[in-house]
């Protein structure tokens, strides 16, 4: 969707590689491209995504990069 868009390249604009985003319902996958993901980083993606689409279950998981 144009929100998942959105988000994902709000997320590459903050210093990831690559981010994926992919919503069911009220839960929101974040997949993100990155050596590694602190927890500040994992809720300030949190954070964004709530900002974005309001009250969600948000997962952030870590790709490694190729």
């Amino acid at each position: 969707s144009q929100k998942e868009s959105m988000l994902e390249d709000e997320i590459v604009s903050k210093g990831y590689q690559d981010a994926v985003v992919t919503t069911s319902g009220s839960n929101v996958n974040v997949y993100v491209q990155a050596e590694s993901l602190s927890n500040k980083q994992v809720n300030e993606i949190m954070n964004l995504v709530n900002g974005e689409l309001g009250a969600v279950t948000v997962s952030v998981t870590r790709e490694p990069v190729k």
